[in-house]
């Protein structure tokens, strides 16, 4: 029977590695085995080079019989995939290209079809098809399903597959979503929630015995107490979808699986595994059905209680069931185990939640002011801003309304200051109502707009009616008009302030109300504050902003601190833990942005730090990893791959460079670059080179990328790049990929090395003495390396001996022997040794057969040795090549 006449095979990643044709679970073998199988499931239908799959496997500890053992397990899973195999026939488990590809569909393996729902989800979310957004997102919860008879028969592993979306069939690497992830950054995470962290400090020994309990969640290094114990999963009657049974815990992805590839992989899925579950989530409450919220997120939020996002959306399932006790009191276990595990408190988001249930009783009869907490920030750097703030509430004091715009980027202060001038409002008598942006507001019309005008005794009863009557298909201009009336009764008691807070999540129709009130700040005394980022703007955000600017508004940019303030703030943060590295470093990584500032404190307080320069980095402290999500949040997928591929490329790329790496054309590109530029993440230099803004973002991008999947990543842009990119930016990113280099990296640098030596010359020595000190690389062609290695230590005031030496020992051409026995004695005239420079030359001038040329330049040398002249400069020594030298 032909390949392709039998029945597929199927694939599980999600969970244990297993696969099955038809009704038959096939036997993978030891975990080393199951492993390089991962690794060819996830690229289905892909080549995989040898030795990315060495990486993949082993990294930065693989054995001398890397290579060996993966011609065996290879030999291996061929016998368990096809048994009865016929040579000359197509194979399921084929190589060629210098590598091995598994030829299955991708829909058969349980992991990229989970992926596909996500982007099918995602589309119809674009779309606004909620109900067919969360069928999708059902689905794919399901495949994790670990119901040993579900496994048994195949079900909750692969079920029927869908059609395949756009994003499946472009064959996007998998392995370009290793680092910060794309939906769960946004999805999962919205705020401060830092517990996407991946793990740059996972295990690389290729320790078959890894604990199969690795944690899914990437906040790991924060919630090291989290339990795999299924009592703290989901509940087994826990239901997912449109009423679909969830029947049991969900799996961690390739559980028991050694290996960086398995360790990023198993990070990354559970990360996206817990954001597919809390948008489900959000979906089911927006559908009116918190029972569903509670019974799939209760397992899930107790082993991952710093999860913020989790924590709110089951706070208000727990509200709108009347379990309000239970809401409040897993606001207080999540509040002391952020405080206890990470030194912080809970974001803006989870205590709006918490400030809504815990004054749903009792509320005098105004909008509520926002509640004080005994440790606000210092805002230091902030006396302009915050003196146009006041001059604003002193004017509302007066009687005279007004409108102000905050704009700037995330973790600027803008919410610092905003909460301040709500206190210096109610302290000068001021009624105070506050309404909150983020995604979930996104989905309900008007709650924005109705939390801010909500008193202490809860909804204005004819505003909640006519919201009701809006969301159910009214016109919007009948709730406007409720909601203008209500401003009209406050301010007759009162000056009122009304502020948005992230205006950038407002719904539509909130945004629509804040045109309508907006009209009353001429004759009322109303305060209207507006506090958002300035990029990316959807297009109602962007026009309200025009018409409060032309209706006289004023707008407040919020920059970043200077160097002086950033460490003013450094110290007024960490008081005495505080020595004279921290604020260099806080101003080297934070780049003047508060939240980076208190970031980098709480890290350096843990030890968990990014070091300066160009070190390699452990591992990214969870504070960092979270400052750098709330920037990556309002991103867009293909703008968020963008940023991924300029961290690896480093300040100084371009988009040609961008181009090549992620292979979108420069006219697909335009969009993400200037969705990334507005919102000032890469900043744009006048040679058309690109930079990053913050320092931090990068480095997280970057450094948080497991070594082995970094290392791959930049050989590969490498071999992207060349041809079209200058010799040093191919250079670098071979210098930053794996320790030895391949076969097509070392004749690059031959071919390419006359250019890179004039170009960056510190760089060509590093890639050769990486070059010359691999014995992979051929006799020849590692001998030509070392002298050319020599020449350029030599014209750079570099020490040569060590190569020149070791050429002169090997060589066969007597032309190359005498000429690194040349190199050697200029060296040591150089050093000022003319004694050990002398002995060389006479030996060499004694050895048989030594060409007449090179007799005449050591007798030059002798000469001037006895005369006591100078050392020769190394641009008289050497032609400005690194090829052999003439000895003129």
């Amino acid at each position: 029977m032909r390949a392709e006449d039998a029945e597929p095979v199927r694939v599980s990643l999600l969970g244990r590695v297993r696969a099955w044709r038809g009704d038959t679970e096939l036997e993978l073998g030891s975990a080393h085995r199951r492993a390089l199988f991962a690794v060819l499931a996830m690229r289905a239908g892909w080549t995989v080079p040898r030795e990315e799959i060495v990486n993949a496997v082993w990294g930065e500890a693989a054995p001398a019989s890397a290579a060996g053992n993966v011609y065996t397990y290879v030999s291996d899973l061929r016998q368990a995939l096809e048994p009865g195999h016929r040579r000359g026939r197509d194979r399921i488990l084929a190589s060629g290209g210098g590598g091995y590809r598994l030829q299955i569909d991708p829909a058969d393996v349980d992991a990229l079809r989970f992926e596909v729902l996500r982007d099918t989800a995602r589309r119809h979310r674009a779309a606004g098809d909620a109900r067919a957004e969360r069928a999708a997102l059902a689905e794919a919860l399901r495949l994790w399903d670990q119901t040993p008879e579900r496994r048994a028969n195949g079900q909750g592993d692969i079920g029927p597959a869908p059609e395949r979306s756009p994003a499946a069939q472009d064959n996007t690497d998998p392995t370009a979503n290793a680092t910060l992830d794309d939906g769960a950054r946004r999805e999962g995470n919205a705020g401060r929630d830092g517990n996407a962290n991946p793990d740059g400090n996972a295990s690389r020994d290729g320790d078959a015995s890894r604990d199969s309990s690795a944690s899914r969640d990437s906040s790991a290094s924060r919630d090291s107490s989290a339990s795999r114990d299924s009592s703290a999963r989901v509940d087994s009657s826990a239901r997912v979808g449109n009423g679909a049974s969830h029947s049991g815990p969900a799996a961690v992805a390739f559980d028991g699986i050694p290996g960086p590839f398995a360790e990023t992989q198993r990070l990354r899925l559970g990360e996206l595994h817990l954001a597919t579950l809390e948008r489900h989530a959000a979906l089911a409450l927006a559908d009116g059905e918190p029972e569903t919220v509670i019974a799939d997120l209760s397992g899930p939020a107790a082993e991952h209680p710093v999860r913020e996002q989790m924590a709110a959306l089951l706070m208000t399932a727990f509200e709108r069931t009347g379990r309000r006790a239970e809401a409040l009191a897993l606001y207080r276990r999540v509040h002391d185990t952020l405080v206890e595990q990470t030194g912080t408190e809970p974001g803006a988001a989870l205590r709006e939640t918490y400030e809504r249930i815990a004054g749903a009783q009792s509320r005098p009869p105004v909008p509520q002011q926002r509640r004080k907490r005994g440790d606000e920030p210092a805002l230091v750097g902030r006396e302009a801003e915050l003196a146009v703030l006041r001059r604003a509430v002193a004017d509302l004091a007066g009687g005279r309304g007004g409108l102000v715009w905050l704009e700037g980027e995330a973790g600027i202060g803008k919410t610092a200051l905003l909460e301040q001038a709500l206190r210096d409002a109610a302290g000068s008598g001021c009624q105070v109502g506050r309404g909150l942006g983020d995604e979930l507001a996104q989905r309900v019309p008007l709650s924005v707009l109705a939390e801010c005008l909500e008193t202490e005794q809860g909804a204005d009863p004819e505003l909640r009616a006519a919201v009701e009557t809006f969301r159910a298909g009214d016109d919007v201009g009948a709730v406007l008009e409720r909601a203008a009336a209500l401003v009209r009764r406050l301010c007759a008691a009162g000056p009122l302030v009304l502020a948005v807070d992230d205006m950038q999540w407002a719904d539509d129709a909130s945004v629509l109300g804040w045109h309508h009130l907006h009209r009353l700040v001429g004759s009322l005394p109303l305060l209207l504050v507006v506090a958002t980022r300035p990029a990316p703007t959807r297009p109602r955000v962007g026009l309200l902003r025009t018409v409060l600017g032309e209706a006289g508004a004023t707008v407040l940019a919020v920059g970043p601190l200077d160097v002086q303030r950033s460490a003013e703030l450094v110290r007024s943060v960490a008081g005495a833990r505080c020595g004279p590295e921290l604020p260099v470093l806080a101003a080297e990584l934070a780049a003047g942005n508060p939240r980076h500032v208190r970031a980098v404190v709480a890290a350096a307080a843990r030890g968990e730090m990014l070091p300066i320069g160009d070190q390699a980095a452990p591992g990214v402290a969870a504070e960092l990893t979270a400052a750098a999500t709330a920037h990556l949040e309002p991103l867009t997928e293909e703008a968020r791959e963008v940023m991924r591929a300029a961290a690896f490329l480093g300040d100084g790329t371009t988009a040609a460079e961008l181009s090549a790496v992620t292979g979108r054309t420069p006219a697909a590109l335009v969009y993400a670059l200037t969705e990334v530029l507005a919102a000032g993440l890469l900043l744009d230099s006048p040679d058309d080179t690109l930079s990053f803004r913050h320092p931090l973002v990068r480095r997280v991008l970057h450094d948080g990328t497991p070594t082995a999947i970094r290392e791959m990543l930049h050989r590969r842009y490498a071999e992207q790049l060349a041809g079209s990119a200058p010799v040093e930016r191919v250079g670098a990113q071979l210098l930053a990929g794996p320790s030895e280099l391949d076969g097509w990296s070392t004749r690059w640098l031959a071919e390419h090395l006359d250019e890179l030596h004039e170009r960056a010359p510190e760089l060509a020595v590093a890639l050769l003495r990486r070059a010359t000190r691999d014995d992979a690389t051929g006799a020849e062609l590692r001998l030509d390396l070392a002298a050319r290695l020599a020449r350029l230590l030599l014209r750079t005031g570099g020490d040569p001996q060590a190569e020149a030496g070791w050429v002169a020992a090997r060589a066969d051409s007597a032309d190359l022997r005498a000429e690194m026995r040349w190199i050697v004695a200029v060296a040591e005239h150089r050093r000022g040794d003319d004694e050990a420079a002398a002995g060389v030359l006479g030996r060499a001038m004694r050895e048989p057969g030594v060409p007449a040329r090179w007799q005449v330049r050591y007798a030059h040398l002798l000469g001037r040795i006895a005369a006591g002249r100078q050392p020769v400069r190394a641009n008289a020594a050497v032609t400005r090549r690194v090829s052999p030298v003439s000895p003129a």
